[in-house]
């Protein structure tokens, strides 16, 4: 269209707009395609052993994983030494890969101590 634009009318570059823009939307609805259901099991497994983590171990993870709140600010915030909320989300997230890879249903973690 540019580079034959003295032959082109309005009305056909205005549709030819919006048939652009209507493939984009297109394109992009299909890029956000649902989960799969097994990527909804697997998620549904992942939430349910995070329930079941103890309550410090699930706090020292989010904390860690959604925040990137550092080590020691970890260990100042549950009262732990910053070497065990280390371990804590080590083995958090060991769990939660375990969980998600299909190796059964976890024990429930919360009634262990710190």
């Amino acid at each position: 269209m540019w580079t034959a634009r003295d032959a082109v009318r309005i009305e056909t570059a205005r549709a030819y707009l919006f048939a652009i823009a209507r493939n984009l939307y297109l394109d992009a609805l299909r890029r956000r395609r649902p989960l799969a259901p097994e990527g909804r099991s697997e998620l549904k497994a992942v939430l349910a052993a995070l329930q079941r983590l103890p309550e410090v171990d699930r706090a020292a993870l989010v904390m860690r994983a959604q925040d990137r709140t550092p080590y020691e600010e970890i260990a100042a915030a549950l009262g732990v030494s910053v070497t065990a909320a280390k371990v804590k989300v080590h083995r958090a997230r060991l769990r939660l890969a375990e969980a998600r890879d299909g190796h059964g249903p976890l024990p429930d973690m919360r009634k262990e101590s710190r």
